[in-house]
């Protein structure tokens, strides 16, 4: 199989697109939006959730999931529905339902037979060990792959505080004690949960490369400073062609962090109080965020040497991220 690299620009921002020869045209296209988590990835599913007429005007649609013959999450029909079908392939512990057999097929069929190329959208397919198991329950289908990466410190330290604030959500205080908001906790999690295997950025892209055989790979820095109009949503539709200005764009950000500030105070509450008063003051903010309330901030960890050691340790695939895919980070 022959492999062609070409890089080029977006709006004059770097944007790496892989483009192989597959020796026939398969009959339908799949643009998969693989994430990573914590790239912007939840606002672009709630535009494309938001923009059905748009979105076909363009020769797309965001597919639903099949009606379920058995009860389902909320999430089956929301924005974040795709990372069920993501749960599918799954060869890591995942939260989200996966589809039956059944419904697999049905969905298979409707994809195949639309008008308009599909796009699935979920930060679960990034986590993959093993890409071949995509490949094959997406046989028959010619893959268009897009992902947002984000420089390893950074990336590191918004999983962390998106760790800390789905707990936060769920009243749980097994993560409170001495340990929180160090260096030590944040590597901890990073190592537990899996994270460490995707931040070798380059490896995950030959790997998805190698498995899934995609046509062509966009890959871009999660920057302001690299993202068209400073904005992902914007950056998105450049890349597949729609003009962002017939989208519905949502009103704010979908995801936000929640600051060190409220994980360090419920922590002393913990500390001095107890759990029963660490899950009451979670369950009073958790009720001022539903009314609109804003608790983000600073969720840094790292000091300036500590993110330039970690930066270090990451360098040799950065330098060959760039030589290959033509990502570089600010």
């Amino acid at each position: 199989m022959l492999l062609a690299k070409v890089w080029r620009g977006v709006s004059g921002l770097a944007a790496a697109t892989i483009a192989k020869s597959v020796g026939q045209e398969l009959t339908k296209r799949i643009y998969m939006h693989m994430g990573l988590q914590k790239t912007g990835t939840s606002s672009i599913q709630v535009m494309l959730a938001s923009s059905g007429k748009a979105l076909e005007d363009f020769g797309y649609f965001f597919p639903n999931l099949p009606v379920p013959q058995t009860e389902r999450s909320s999430v089956w029909t929301s924005p974040f529905r795709h990372n069920c079908l993501a749960a599918t392939y799954a060869d890591f512990h995942s939260t989200f339902q996966p589809l039956t057999a059944p419904e697999h097929t049905v969905l298979m069929g409707a994809m195949r037979s639309s008008k308009y190329d599909p796009i699935l959208s979920a930060e679960e397919f990034s986590r993959q060990l093993d890409f071949s198991r995509i490949a094959r329950g997406l046989a028959g289908f010619e893959l268009v792959v897009l992902i947002y990466l984000r420089r390893q410190d950074r990336y590191m330290e918004s999983l962390y505080n998106q760790r800390n604030k789905i707990l936060v959500s769920r009243c749980d205080t097994s993560f409170l004690g001495d340990s929180i908001l160090t260096i030590d906790d944040m590597r901890q999690f990073i190592q537990v949960s899996g994270y460490d295997k995707i931040m070798n950025f380059h490896s995950l892209l030959k790997r998805i490369e190698n498995d899934l055989k995609p046509i062509s790979i966009y890959v871009r820095d999660f920057n302001r400073l690299s993202l068209r109009g400073g904005d992902v949503c914007d950056d998105f539709c450049s890349l597949i062609n729609v003009d962002i200005d017939q989208m519905s764009r949502p009103r704010t950000e979908a995801n936000q962090s929640i600051g060190n500030h409220v994980i360090a105070s419920i922590n002393d509450t913990f500390m001095s109080s107890g759990r029963e008063a660490a899950k009451e003051m979670m369950s009073e903010i958790n009720l001022r965020m539903s009314q609109g309330e804003d608790f983000s901030g600073d969720y840094k960890i790292l000091s300036d040497g500590d993110r330039q050691s970690l930066l270090d340790e990451y360098a040799n695939q950065n330098d060959e991220l760039k030589r290959d895919f033509g990502v570089s980070f600010y």
